[in-house]
Parts: structure tokens; sequence; C-alpha cells
């Protein structure tokens, strides 16, 4: 299957570069790769765990291009679930969590631990994270005898993508250091992405943790406004609920002071991860690859291809 994109002949302005694009949908980056590399594709995102190893060897007539991204991906937890209630056990998950561990399995070390939601770049980027990003699991283990819990077994659902997976079992392995089993589920990304929503059935209520990544556009609001009270059961999986969360995210419209105005999505953030119900990962790169030798390609400053600014090489 492809999306087909043919020029318009009653078009009057500038004419673009091709007369026909076809768009293959690739969700799995390994498979996106295998395509470029058998010459089926001649423009694609790649996995941050494969740049390194691109970059070192290129595929003939290949240009490389690395973008900041607008993409966020972090772990949550269903504040609603009986198992995870107790704030004390949602904060023993995230001081277990060794975020650059995660990292360096899932990307190859290509990519930063993120601070927040926002990534650096745009007004409210946090400077740092309330849990450091390495974790600590004595920390994490006192909490768990605080919340009076052992034995714990609990699951996480996530899209069954190589580089998910892989964020997936390395946090299954650290779970299991502070006595906690993990079970993993790997899903479709159509079965995934309507786990959470509770127009689409009772799934919602067996929802324990998840992995998830949302893309924003380059203003913080954009960024904060889907973990708002209203969206609770649509896409703020946490359940994560805050009178104050939703005052700022009202108050942050108003702000034309940049300075002003990234304080309040910074304390939003606070407010995010104080909860317990989020461990924030990181807001990656895109790695693209292209045949230099088949186009001049155009994109947006995030790597998004702007199809109708192609131009044959």
């Amino acid at each position: 299957q492809y999306a087909l994109l043919t020029r318009n002949p009653d078009w009057s302005g500038p004419k673009p570069g091709f007369d026909e694009i076809r768009i293959l949908p690739i969700p799995d980056a390994k498979a996106a790769e295998r395509a470029y590399q058998a010459g089926d594709v001649d423009f694609t995102v790649v996995g941050l765990d494969s740049l390194a190893a691109f970059k070192s060897n290129p595929p003939a007539n290949t240009e490389i291009a690395e973008r900041a991204s607008t993409r966020y991906t972090w772990i949550g937890m269903n504040m609603d679930h009986p198992k995870l209630k107790d704030i004390n056990v949602r904060r023993a998950i995230q001081w277990a969590i060794n975020v650059p561990q995660v990292l360096d399995t899932a990307y190859d070390g290509q990519s930063i631990a993120a601070t927040g939601i926002i990534p650096p770049g745009i007004v409210g980027h946090r400077a740092k994270t309330l849990v450091p990003p390495e974790g600590d699991l004595s920390k994490a283990k006192e909490l768990l005898e605080k919340a009076g819990v052992n034995g714990l077994t609990l699951s996480l659902d996530c899209t069954n993508d190589s580089q998910t997976s892989a964020i997936a079992q390395t946090v299954q392995a650290q779970l299991s250091q502070v006595g906690i089993s993990l079970v993993v589920n790997a899903r479709d990304p159509g079965t995934f992405w309507s786990l959470g929503v509770e127009s689409e059935g009772d799934s919602w209520k067996d929802v324990q943790l998840f992995i998830m990544t949302f893309s924003g556009l380059p203003d913080p609001y954009d960024y904060v406004t889907w973990f708002v009270q209203d969206q609770v059961g649509i896409w703020n999986w946490q359940r994560f609920r805050s009178q104050r969360f939703d005052e700022l995210n009202a108050k942050g419209l108003s702000i034309n002071d940049p300075n002003e105005r990234a304080k309040v999505y910074e304390d939003m953030q606070d407010l995010m991860e104080d909860s317990g119900a989020f461990r924030f990962l990181t807001n990656e790169t895109n790695p693209i690859l292209y045949r230099k030798t088949r186009m001049k390609a155009a994109m947006r400053p995030d790597g998004t291809p702007l199809y109708i600014d192609f131009q044959p090489a």
C-alpha cells in the first residue's frame, strides 16, 4: 500500500519538481532502513541506533541529514489503576528507571535524556528533571518499602517496533532490580493507540504502564495541553488531574514575555513529574537518508519532508 501524490495539471503556480511521488507507510525504522538499502525508497527517516553505522559506512550516493525533533517520548503510568494509586509506587518506578541506560540500548547512545516533554529550543524547556536521569535503585526500594509493597507485578503496553521494544525490555530489566516484575505487551500501532481511549471500550481500565511518543508544534502549549483534566480518557492516559496545571495551561496563552511564559511551562512539567506518573525519556533527533543522485530533498527544520518542494538532482 502507498499514498500517491500527483501533480495537479490545473495548478497555475510553480511546477513541482516531480510529476509523481509515492509515500510508503513503514512504521518500523529497521524495515525502513532495509527498504532504503534495497533501493525501494529514496527518502526515509532511520533509527537513531543505526545512525553511527550509517555515518561510518553510508550507502552509495546518500546524503545523511540530522534534524532537531519536536517529538517527546516518556513512560506513563495510569494513576487510577489500583496497583498505581499509591504515589510512592509511582515514584519508586521513576527512581528505578535509569534513562541513560535506556537510551544507550534503544538509541545506541545517539539521543540525550529529556528534561521534560518540551524539547530544547522551545520556550519552557526545563534545565533538569526533578528525578535525576540515572535514578537511584536504593531510593526506589525505600519508596516501595514505604508503600508496603513487595512482589509487585505490572504490565507495560507499547508499540511493537524494534526501538520501542528495546526501551521496554531495558525498563523490564531495571524494574526487576527493585523486585518489580514487568510483563511487556508489544502491540501493533492500531491496537496500542486505542488502549487508553474511553470511547474505544474498557481497555483503559487495565492499562498500567505504557511507552508514549507524541510530536508537537514549535510552541509549548501544543506539548502540555494534552494533559489537562478534559483530556483524561482521550490522550491523557495517565489520568493525571491537577487544577493548578489547568490554570497554568490557560495562563500560558495570555503571556507575551517569553521568560515569564517559560516559567509557566516549566512549572507545569514539574507538576507532571511530581505526580509520579511520568518518566521522561528523550526528545530524539531525526536522522534522514536520501539519495542525492535522485533528488534535492526539502524539509522543515524538524525533518518533515516538504514534498512539493522536492526537486530532481
